[in-house]
């Protein structure tokens, strides 16, 4: 099991544009890969079954064939949710060209039950109530939703003759097809601002494989 508790800060990546060309140091806040938090745990159990397992003294050859063996492994990853920066599309009152314009702050963007509906207030903003100034937003200030994946595995190898082997696997990704929601619409004069329509990970999907050792 492991736990790492990170803060990244920067004012752009990957050759990225500020709002400003003029004021790079608005733009300093989390970066987009910044993920406060992230728990990982990882697990191999190998059943305590057939020849040299602890169950396996007075197993015959069909028993060690059908339940001996067999490894049952997995990596389970829970992540902090990726920093958004709302913008406004509309900006009336900027009379300058900036490249992205962020909103002021009206209100508190906090919503009691963030769901893929409304993740944030888009209420809470509104379009810089100023000349020439971008919104007093900070890059990067939202959060969103928290990613969780279990990756599980279940393995044997069957020994044949002259020293070769078949290893039989059943992988699992998102084994409890738990639905990990992307970033919502950022733009917060938008018809949809605040709500979410993708995901940020696959559903489950499963695989078997055959691995032959010669």
């Amino acid at each position: 099991m492991a736990y790492s508790y990170s803060k990244a800060l920067d004012d752009t990546e990957l050759g990225g544009v500020a709002d400003n060309n003029l004021n790079y140091k608005a733009d300093y806040g989390p970066a987009s890969f910044d993920r406060r938090h992230q728990r990982s745990i990882s697990n191999v159990w190998i059943l305590p079954f057939g020849h040299g397992q602890r169950f396996g003294a007075n197993v015959n050859r069909l028993t060690d064939l059908v339940a001996g063996g067999w490894e049952f492994s997995g990596i389970t990853t829970a992540t902090s949710g990726a920093p958004f920066t709302p913008n406004v599309s509309n900006a009336p009152l900027l009379n300058a060209n900036f490249n992205s314009v962020r909103p002021d702050k009206i209100g508190d963007p906090q919503v009691a039950n963030p769901n893929r509906t409304e993740w944030f207030n888009p209420a809470a903003f509104t379009a810089p109530q100023g000349l020439y100034r971008d919104g007093d937003t900070g890059r990067n200030s939202l959060v969103g939703p928290r990613t969780f994946l279990m990756n599980l595995s279940l393995s044997k190898v069957f020994t044949i003759p002259e020293g070769k082997t078949i290893q039989f696997r059943w992988e699992n990704y998102n084994a409890l097809n738990h639905v990990n929601l992307n970033t919502p619409n950022n733009y917060i004069d938008q018809s949809n601002a605040g709500q979410i329509t993708s995901i940020a990970a696959d559903m489950r999907q499963m695989q078997f494989g055959l691995h032959f050792r010669f």
